[in-house]
């Protein structure tokens, strides 16, 4: 009998899995299921925490993993469902290739041919995260949060009132106007 990971239930059956942070799997209920796929429609991800034994639920850009190539600089996010998803795509072409040498040892071409297809398609799908996708290169190295903000945005992240001072600046040089000011003020300052 499997234990569900969210309610800690038991069940015969799983309906879907949540990954930890190297991208395993645990069952999850039919209730739970249901629940971490709302969770995930909201823009947030969720993963399995083996030591403190629970479920993390974070903002999407929070739980990404972000790297940038150092040959050709380019930067790239993904996370542990996207890693989850990567070996799902495997465990389909290992599948998928076993069904093909058994169509094939027992004398159906056709069979054997249409599940290397299938098994080749699964294996042209997973993403390599340990390679940069622009240039294939394995010199990567992994930016925090902020890193990452410096390196997208091309400065560091701006507070409300430093957003306003800018805004403030364009009206004194007239080049917004007083309703302008107004509009992004109250918008900045959530008024």
């Amino acid at each position: 009998m499997k234990v569900c990971k969210m309610c800690y239930s038991g069940m015969l059956l799983a309906y879907g899995y949540v990954p930890d942070e190297k991208g395993n799997k645990y069952p999850l209920c039919k209730t739970c299921f249901a629940k971490a796929n709302e969770i995930a429609a909201q823009g947030k991800i969720y993963f399995y925490d083996p030591k403190a034994k629970k479920i993390v639920i974070v903002n999407r850009e929070d739980g990404e993993i972000r790297k940038k190539c150092n040959v050709c600089g380019h930067i790239f996010c993904y996370t542990n469902m996207d890693v989850l998803a990567n070996k799902e795509k495997n465990r389909t072409a290992k599948l998928s290739a076993v069904a093909a040498l058994g169509g094939t040892l027992g004398g159906n071409t056709t069979t054997g041919a249409v599940y290397n297809s299938n098994a080749q398609n699964s294996l042209n799908q997973i993403i390599d995260y340990n390679k940069c996708p622009k240039c294939g290169s394995i010199d990567l190295r992994t930016l925090s949060k902020e890193e990452y903000q410096l390196e997208v945005k091309g400065s560091s992240p701006t507070s409300p009132v430093e957003e306003l001072k800018k805004y403030k600046e364009l009206f004194d040089e007239e080049i917004i106007t007083q309703e302008e000011f107004e509009m992004k003020k109250k918008q900045l300052l959530g008024l």
